[in-house]
């Protein structure tokens, strides 16, 4: 919860929304930033503006694609939702139980 308050407020994020679980934050549809790194299993994943800033009916003001959760106390808790799937190709092998990443040939 504290990662995603500190980058909401890192890129001109505002609170939108809060409750018990969770704070979901707004953002100018026309605001860039330096790419967000994620980095799992020593390769880092970047997802940029284009993919953060989530229209919602709304040209001016989107929904940041960075929520925080309320969970357990002292455990980092993410959710790499949909800027993470649009910016990458996720395939997932359910009878290894591993998933993968890679960059989209097409970004629309």
């Amino acid at each position: 919860m504290r990662e995603a308050s500190w980058i909401a407020s890192e890129v001109g994020a505002t609170i939108k929304e809060e409750s018990e679980e969770q704070v979901t934050y707004n953002i100018a549809c026309n605001a860039t930033y330096a790419p967000l790194v994620f980095e799992a299993n020593g390769k880092k994943y970047e997802i940029s503006s284009k993919f953060l800033n989530v229209q919602d009916g709304n040209n001016e003001t989107c929904t940041f694609g960075v929520a925080g959760l309320f969970g357990v106390p002292f455990v980092r808790t993410m959710v790499l939702g949909g800027p993470f799937m649009r910016a990458y190709c996720v395939s997932h092998d359910i009878q290894k139980m591993k998933i993968g990443f890679s960059k989209p040939k097409v970004i629309y």
